[in-house]
């Protein structure tokens, strides 16, 4: 998989290969939630004003028309919860930000970013489009303990799995007390739990960071930015610690955001604020080049692949995953062609006729299975492969008892490999089937 050229904006090889190897985190700012038509800061401030007190209405009225940045919207904010107390706030807040359902182009925009095999998913929203955590120990260490995600990992092939792992740091309004939107909320989050400001400076130390729909306003998260910039060193040359899909980047501004944030911006026209599809274009790329079944199905074009076991429901979890990627890469019926055989002779058969008709199997699978005569079923296909020279590649996916015997034999007799984790499967397929019939780019 090589670099996009298919947009205006070269998605950088380096970006690409860091969400592959797990090492990018993906930061969710309020701009990746425009298609969802929810309110802006002060829709939602001047929505919630009318539950308050007619003397505070008129107040947050005037905090309101004001331009001076965040400051009067964040004490519109507190003003606010002060009255209405937090709970009820966030009750307030909930209704404001739930939809019956989700507009296609939104639904659409969380299916591309689910499928993106980041090491986590971080987002300052408050909102219900992405399920996740809060701020907790146990969420901390699920990012920066758990094994490097790797396309083969089982979360990615689970649609019922938060994977990746979604932290929520503002909180989220099914949690009212989790709820950040006040400057008091802010600095709470920040002096009285130094855990928070310790993880997010090892994650942006340690990890590619891809800002989608994030407008850089957070003076903490900022801060924080600048620590880890300042650790790594700004050298000239130096690659990128982040990248950022922002609209109309003019070009002296990426150069400041490249060479004095080390953030490198992928930017697109909106046309005056009047069109994102931009954004979907670029993360549809980057899906396109990293995404988890979409990497497996174009292993799987035109194949044909044989598979010996005499209990084939055992293996119809893998071959769902086969179809799931099939669909992901949007592969029509028959690009895969699955053989089924439930004894040695059934297989033998079927791998000879393929031969006489010059259309050897891309593989074979086999069950290791209770044989005969000392051999089990694997050992026996193989050895009869062996005699009637059938040249199609043989993996062995069984149980890991005695694996390290059964894996020795099987090779010896020319297995390719002998696997019993899912994971380890997927792999040894992706060894021996290659790039599919059309190459990646």
């Amino acid at each position: 998989m090589g670099t996009s050229k298919s947009s205006s904006v070269e998605l950088p090889e380096e970006l690409l290969s860091a969400i592959r190897s797990g090492t990018c985190i993906a930061f969710v700012g309020a701009g990746f939630s425009i298609p969802a038509n929810f309110p802006n800061w002060i829709e939602l401030l001047n929505g919630l004003s009318q539950h308050v007190s007619v003397g505070l209405q008129k107040h947050i009225k005037l905090l309101l028309a004001k331009k001076d940045g965040s400051a009067s919207l964040e004490e519109a904010a507190q003003a606010i919860e002060d009255e209405l107390g937090q709970d009820k706030m966030a009750k307030r807040l909930k209704t404001r930000l739930t939809i019956s359902k989700l507009p296609p182009n939104m639904a659409e925009r969380i299916h591309l970013l689910q499928g993106i095999p980041f090491r986590a998913i971080l987002t300052t929203n408050f909102d219900m489009l992405l399920e996740g955590e809060t701020p907790s120990a146990q969420a901390y260490r699920k990012i920066m303990r758990a094994p490097r995600p790797r396309w083969w990992d089982e979360g990615f092939w689970d649609q019922k799995a938060c994977f990746p792992p979604v932290l929520k740091l503002h909180g989220d309004v099914r949690k009212a007390n989790t709820v950040v939107l006040t400057r008091r909320g802010y600095r709470q989050r920040l002096h009285n739990d130094p855990h928070f400001t310790r993880f997010l400076s090892a994650l942006f130390t340690q990890h590619t960071v891809l800002y989608l729909g994030f407008s850089f306003s957070d003076a903490y998260l900022n801060e924080l930015r600048s620590g880890a910039l300042s650790l790594l060193g700004e050298a000239d040359g130096a690659s990128p610690i982040a990248y950022a899909i922002a609209n109309d980047v003019p070009p002296r501004s990426a150069n400041h955001l490249r060479h004095h944030e080390g953030i490198r911006a992928l930017s697109y026209s909106s046309n005056g604020n009047k069109d994102f599809s931009g954004f979907d274009k670029l993360l549809r790329e980057i899906h396109e080049a990293t995404n988890p079944l979409l990497h497996f199905g174009r292993r799987l074009k035109g194949r044909r692949l044989l598979w010996l076991d005499e209990e084939p429901q055992n293996n119809a979890l893998i071959e769902r995953f086969f179809l799931q990627a099939k669909r992901e890469a949007h592969l029509p019926l028959g690009t895969l062609q699955v053989t089924r055989a439930l004894s040695v002779d059934k297989a033998v058969a079927a791998l000879h006729s393929s031969a006489q008709k010059n259309e050897q199997f891309d593989l074979v699978i086999s069950h290791c299975g209770q044989g005969f005569k000392g051999q089990t079923v694997a050992e026996q296909l193989l050895a009869a492969m062996r005699r009637r020279d059938l040249r199609s590649p043989v993996l062995i996916f069984s149980s890991n008892q005695d694996a390290s015997e059964r894996r020795r034999r099987a090779l010896a007799l020319g297995a390719h490999e002998y696997c019993w984790s899912f994971g380890g499967l997927l792999r040894a397929i992706e060894r021996v089937l290659g790039p599919g019939i059309e190459h990646e780019s």
